[in-house]
């Protein structure tokens, strides 16, 4: 995908959420395709990935967008009031548990793998 086609969709997509304030107001990956590009998908993982990443990129710029998976109304949305950081603690618990795993795996203590991320990120 060449860069102005890129901004183009990234634009589309920071433009949909910024219209999506609130957890109440997510919307669905689904949904989010159809107004970025006009259709639904028709792979749920495959025909999503443009957005996926983008909005991954966009997270990366310091955009907050936050999402849940709550079954009626689960998707991306801008966090309002105390969203985001309830969001940071949902994706902080998930990256513990993860390094727990690693932990379990190399047997050695979760302080230690913390020690060794903080070293070899300059920290």
């Amino acid at each position: 995908m060449n860069k102005s086609k890129k901004d183009m969709i990234k634009n589309k997509v920071l433009t949909e959420l910024m219209g999506r304030v609130g957890k109440q107001n997510a919307i669905s990956m689904n949904e989010l395709h159809k107004a970025v590009f006009g259709n639904e998908p028709k792979h749920d993982v495959h025909d999503t990935r443009k957005i996926r990443k983008i909005i991954t990129e966009l997270r990366k710029e310091g955009v907050p967008i936050c999402s849940t998976t709550n079954k009626n109304m689960g998707g991306y949305y801008v966090p309002v009031g105390s969203e985001r950081d309830e969001y940071c603690r949902t994706i902080r618990n998930r990256a513990l548990k993860l390094l727990t795993i690693e932990a379990k795996i190399k047997k050695t203590q979760l302080s230690k793998i913390i020690r060794e991320i903080s070293l070899s990120l300059g920290g």
